[in-house]
């Protein structure tokens, strides 16, 4: 499911307009991004975590050519399902 997807599905199941849905998301998606970029951590009980992590540099592999690289130190996002998605995803057929 992408955007486009997610944004029918939730306005069939609310009632609500396509315009309306999208802004909500992007809102949404506006909100999680400022929480990390504060070094805040999200949690919606049963559903996910996500929190900024810091990773610090580190050498590595060129997979092409095998040479020695460094990785730089950088933030990344920590995701977590949370039980009713972790439900979900097994009830897969």
């Amino acid at each position: 499911m992408n955007k486009s997807e997610l944004i029918d599905f939730v306005a069939e199941q609310t009632g609500e307009t396509k315009a309306t849905t999208q802004r909500v998301l992007d809102g949404i998606v506006d909100g999680l991004k400022t929480a990390l970029a504060k070094g805040q951590r999200v949690s919606l009980t049963n559903v996910f975590t996500l929190e900024s992590r810091f990773s610090p540099a580190k050498k590595g592999r060129n997979p092409q050519d095998g040479s020695e690289i460094q990785i730089p130190a950088r933030y990344q996002v920590k995701f977590r399902p949370g039980k009713s998605l972790k439900e979900a995803a097994n009830k897969q057929k």
